[in-house]
């Protein structure tokens, strides 16, 4: 009985350990001894802004104060107790600012959208300076991580690596080769829906968009990441990390040791 116990133990001990290899980022096949191994081209889509996006503006000027609209209209929305540089992107992807009207920036990236904006501003004021910046940039990490969560960032760009980093690191446990990427996108997709007075009248159908998300599985084992369009991450990303399977067999392993403890415990009392 207790030469099966040890038997036992060892084959779970065994089992219940991950891999070097399951566990080790950017595996290449070329060992050899250089002082750069490879190098990639990064491949870095900049962020485009979605409905929602909470941005701010600041605009500075050679036009006097006295004359300058935008900055008469600040003041103003200070005085009721508002941000005066804070922007959201509404729902149709339009930004209302003071006097200029309805922008679109939907689908533009941060340095579209600055020149976009200066474009109305030439026609009003002297040698306009805009810089746009993104307020509400997070990124979240779930899963396997040592402190999944949502973290602000405060960067233009942020990798998959430097996102593990901000959680903790992956645990040992952790799928590396599945790690989920759950992306907004500025893809819609019209779909015809029945209006309530639709419905009642029969007169006709709705048109509305549905904003589309999808879903990406990335391999940080294999070096190739560094080329893919999800090594940089975008604002708002959510990453999933997955446990191993062997994770459930440690689990076990944990369980049927303290089942076996106890019988060969009870096997030496009875024994007596």
């Amino acid at each position: 009985m207790r030469l099966i116990f040890y038997f036992i133990s060892v084959l779970i001990f065994f089992c219940s350990c991950t891999p070097l290899r399951k566990v080790k980022y950017l595996q290449t096949s070329n060992e050899e001894d250089t002082q750069i191994l490879l190098e990639y081209e990064a491949d870095f889509n900049p962020y485009n802004l979605k409905p929602g996006d909470l941005i701010s503006i600041i605009i500075t000027t050679l036009t006097p104060n006295e004359y300058n609209f935008f900055q008469r209209e600040n003041m103003r929305l200070s005085d009721n107790f508002q941000n005066e540089t804070e922007f959201r992107v509404d729902n149709e992807g339009w930004v209302k600012l003071p006097v200029i009207g309805k922008v679109y920036l939907q689908g533009k990236s941060i340095e579209e959208a600055q020149f976009k904006i200066f474009q109305e501003l030439i026609k009003y004021m002297e040698d306009p300076l805009v810089k746009i910046k993104l307020i509400n940039s997070q990124i979240t990490v779930l899963g396997e991580v040592n402190r999944p969560g949502t973290y602000p960032i405060s960067k233009s760009r942020i990798n998959i690596f430097q996102a593990i980093g901000l959680a903790g690191d992956i645990t040992a446990f952790g799928d590396r080769n599945q790690i989920k990427i759950v992306r907004q996108t500025n893809r819609s997709k019209e779909m015809t829906v029945a209006s309530s007075l639709a419905q009642t009248t029969n007169v006709g159908y709705g048109i509305t968009k549905k904003n589309m998300i999808e879903v990406n599985e990335i391999n940080v084992l294999d070096e190739s990441i560094l080329t893919s369009k999800y090594f940089y991450l975008q604002p708002n990303d959510v990453l999933i990390v997955s446990p191993l399977k062997s994770k459930n067999v440690k689990n076990n392993a944990v369980n049927i040791s303290l089942i076996l403890s106890a019988i060969t415990a009870i096997s030496l009392i009875l024994s007596r």
